[in-house]
């Protein structure tokens, strides 16, 4: 049920928010022809005439599995929810496109259009995880797209002098923008590497240095180390330089910096430049260090700065594969954590320590800096 939903949600990403240069616009309307939600109210009306005279049955079992129920509805239907995992699935499936075809032919809400830069690169870091975790038609289609939307934003949201934009044409891009762009690019170079696209690993990684090194020049507070500005320069008039560590709907700017710093060092140590990878990990840590008030006093606003804290206290892995195959990456990535590295080794640079194995896939293991031989995978 959580591959599913997943995967769905993936989908509708890629049906109703990827736009047509790659990049993924901001949002669709609440309302659809001025009455709030109407695009995703149901009656068992609507269901019925959307399956047809003929499907009495399938009404029925789809209402009951739903939660739609007229005698209960007001404001114009219910949104259905689906409560459990249906017995059975293929049937589910099936009324499930024949209502996605019917409702696809109904007004439809409108879209804001403008692709931000946060936005684009939290959607395509969402893509690139669920493609590591699904069989091999759908991953491909996830890892393009996201590939497509990292490498968009390197592209056209860029100001003359090379910096980034919150969205084309606009003003300097905030410290929430290059977290996830940093954060979405070293994903997407890693993932990458596992399929020897090796040059989608040098154009991200060339984003990921870009990207933090932007945070690093700009949004750096000097007089206060391991904290940083929310924006690039201070607010006009006002003169001042705002700063936010709470968590809002999406986690926090400093606290997706952190990880950020911490990701992009776990995959630039593979490629051989230890002191870079060194200089991300500081950082990294300088915000830890000075955040952990945070997380102790507002809990509820501080899920971002909770998941990097456990990361770093555990450690973020990197696994790199020699002559990775999808079959056995699939078995490496069901024994690791969530926020582990996968890199394949020949690729941008990216090795294994010692000599590779030339008898089929062959895994290192790396953690705190310290790695362990090379097993069979």
């Amino acid at each position: 049920m959580a591959a599913r939903a997943a995967l769905q949600t993936a989908e509708f990403l890629l049906a109703y928010l990827r736009r047509d240069d790659g990049l993924f616009a901001t949002s669709l309307d609440a309302d659809t022809d001025g009455v709030e939600g109407a695009t995703y109210l149901y009656t068992r009306q609507r269901i019925a005439a959307a399956l047809g005279p003929d499907s009495a049955r399938d009404t029925d079992w789809i209402c009951a599995l739903l939660g739609v129920d007229d005698t209960e509805v007001t404001g114009g239907g219910a949104v259905p929810t689906l409560h459990r995992e249906p017995e059975d699935t293929a049937r589910f499936l099936r009324v499930r496109r024949r209502l996605a075809a019917a409702r696809a032919r109904d007004p439809q809400p409108g879209r804001d259009e403008t692709a931000t830069t946060a936005g684009t690169a939290m959607a395509a870091t969402a893509l690139i995880e669920t493609a590591d975790l699904l069989p091999d038609g759908s991953a491909r289609q996830l890892h393009a797209a996201a590939v497509e939307a990292i490498l968009g934003i390197g592209r056209v949201h860029r100001a003359p002098d090379g910096t980034f934009l919150r969205h084309r044409g606009g003003g300097a891009a905030t410290l929430s923008d290059l977290a996830w762009l940093a954060l979405g690019a070293s994903r997407a170079a890693a993932s990458g590497s596992c399929v020897g696209d090796g040059e989608t690993v040098t154009a991200c990684l060339r984003i990921v240095r870009d990207s933090l090194g932007q945070i690093l020049d700009s949004h750096t507070d000097p007089d206060n180390p391991g904290t940083y500005f929310d924006g690039g320069a201070a607010v006009p008039v006002l003169g001042l330089r705002t700063r936010d560590p709470f968590d809002t709907a999406v986690p926090s700017g400093v606290a997706v910096a952190g990880e950020a710093f911490l990701t992009a060092a776990t995959v630039i140590s593979a490629t051989g430049d230890p002191d870079t990878a060194k200089r991300w990990e500081e950082a990294a840590g300088g915000i830890l260090a000075v955040h952990g008030e945070v997380a102790r006093t507002r809990p509820l606003q501080s899920g971002g700065w909770l998941s990097l804290g456990e990361v770093a206290a555990r450690g973020l892995t990197r696994a790199v594969v020699s002559a990775p195959n999808r079959k056995a990456l699939g078995r490496l990535r069901g024994q690791l954590d969530s926020a582990a590295v996968v890199l394949g080794a020949g690729v941008s640079g990216i090795r294994v320590d010692g000599q590779p194995c030339d008898d089929g896939p062959h895994v290192q293991i790396c953690r705190d800096g310290v790695c362990g031989r090379l097993v069979p995978l």
